[in-house]
Order: structure tokens, then C-alpha cells, then sequence
């Protein structure tokens, strides 16, 4: 499963924002009640955070 997820990182973000917003807006579909999406907004906080150093922390690419 190489192409599950997104690559670069602005696709990436772009994707799991996309999904956030789709299951905010459709919580029923997937059986969430509200408050579901706080583990999911919690992660999304962490990694957006860590990003900076993480991107910083990789070798540069020529």
C-alpha cells in the first residue's frame, strides 16, 4: 500500500484536512457523535506543530 498516504507534505495536510471537513460535516455516516473528532483534531494539532522541526531535521534534497 505505497500510495495510501499522500506525499509531499502539502498533500498530505491537503488530504486529511479534506477528511476532517467531510467527517465533521457527515459524523452520522460513520457513527460519531459529537465531541468524535477530538482525538482526530488533537493529532492533526501535534503533527502540525512537529512539522516544522521534523522538515527541518531532514537531509536537504538536490
Amino acid at each position: 500500500m505505497p500510495d495510501c498516504v499522500p506525499q509531499p507534505d502539502s498533500e498530505f495536510d491537503a488530504c486529511q484536512n479534506d477528511f476532517a471537513e467531510y467527517v465533521d460535516g457527515n459524523m452520522a455516516a460513520p457513527g460519531l457523535a459529537i465531541g468524535g473528532l477530538d482525538a482526530l483534531n488533537a493529532a492533526r494539532t501535534a503533527c502540525e506543530a512537529s512539522c516544522p522541526a521534523h522538515v527541518t531535521a531532514q537531509p536537504a534534497h538536490n
